[in-house]
């Protein structure tokens, strides 16, 4: 039986690929057909993306931000605004996403099919589980995001810099009160010609530090993961269900910090950020006193880093304080399932093994 402490913690499982430090260019991808999901689960999408917008509305509300909502001609799905001195900014909608088909270890191969972030919405955050145990893998959107952990330079010292996400922000908003912290992420579309322009791609939109990649800053692979965060609660109090793979990148970028922290963030998705001392001891401590106001899958992309960096010790010693300062209950429905056996310990259903 696995130890799911070893696997991950209450909010991710750590890896579902073996960790394989490698340059992503090193990483190739093929492009698959267009998902389609069970008929009984595509006719509740319109309904579902509706109502999760109405949430997103009304947490948003609740926080002072004015909003408005059109429908997308071409999805005929609502688009949700936030209304900023007059302007309308786009905050949630449904737009094509690639879909983790699964991973060809011997060729070292994503397979990539396309779905939408309504399907996600009705799928993987929905009903994940049931949908599993009734479908299997094809039952979700599966749609894969990358997370890339960035280094920058401050006076000859490495520093890691993370964003506040904004208010509302797709199922991961912050609040008045409470402020998310995020490395830079975003979906890879069937437009990204392979991973690491996904990653590269993220990277320009959220800080503008284009000029900076090189042939000798490349993104290094570091894992898969899937958030399954059970502590996700919306404005009504409820939890929110995950179970979403996402791919786990870092780069040293060697740009001056000045540069990142002067930089207008022209995405609209994170408000500030906070800049963390590339060291063991300031890189652990944020893991584990801010784990809660942490996206679940930046903080394996941090632990990762953190590898790299100061070794398999200092992973093991994070990964493990981790679980012992927020422990795994009995009752998590992944890890409830993972013990019954209705779900694989190798997650065939997620990696499509």
């Amino acid at each position: 039986m696995v130890d799911i402490e070893d696997i991950g913690t209450r909010r991710y499982i750590m890896s579902i690929l073996p960790i394989i430090e490698l340059e992503l260019p090193d990483f190739k991808s093929i492009q698959e057909e267009e998902h389609e999901l069970p008929q009984e689960i595509a006719d509740k999408v319109p309904q579902n993306w509706e109502s999760f917008l109405d949430e997103k509305e009304s947490e948003m509300n609740a926080n002072g931000v004015e909003t408005k909502k059109e429908i997308d001609e071409k999805t005929n799905l609502s688009v949700l605004y936030a209304i900023e001195d007059g302007e309308l900014i786009k905050r949630v909608f449904s737009g094509s996403i690639s879909r983790f088909n699964g991973f060809i270890q011997e060729s070292l191969t994503f397979r990539f099919g396309k779905t939408t972030y309504a399907d996600l919405i009705s799928t993987n955050n929905k009903e994940p589980y049931s949908i599993l145990e009734k479908y299997g893998k094809r039952g979700l959107a599966n749609p894969i995001n990358a997370t890339t952990s960035i280094i920058a330079d401050r006076s000859g010292d490495s520093v890691i810099f993370l964003f506040h996400r904004a208010i509302g922000l797709g199922e991961y908003g912050s609040t008045a009160e409470r402020k998310l912290l995020a490395c830079t992420s975003g979906g890879i579309t069937p437009d990204d010609p392979n991973p690491y322009e996904a990653a590269l791609r993220e990277i320009n939109e959220e800080t503008g530090l284009k000029k900076y990649f090189s042939e000798q800053n490349q993104p290094i692979f570091t894992g898969v993961t899937i958030n399954i965060d059970p502590d996700d609660v919306n404005h009504k109090g409820e939890n929110v269900p995950h179970f979403r793979p996402e791919l786990l990148a870092h780069i040293n970028l060697g740009a001056p910090i000045g540069v990142v922290e002067d930089h207008y963030l022209g995405s609209g998705e994170y408000e500030d950020m906070t800049v963390v001392d590339f060291k063991a001891d300031a890189l652990g401590s944020i893991l584990l006193d801010k784990y809660a106001d942490i996206l679940p899958p930046t903080i394996p992309a941090l632990e990762l880093a953190g590898k790299i960096e100061f070794g398999t010790d200092w992973f093991k010693e994070v990964h493990g304080a981790i679980n012992k300062k927020y422990p795994i209950e009995e009752n998590h429905p992944f890890y409830s399932r993972l013990r019954s056996g209705e779900i694989g310990h190798e997650f065939e259903y997620v990696v499509g093994r």
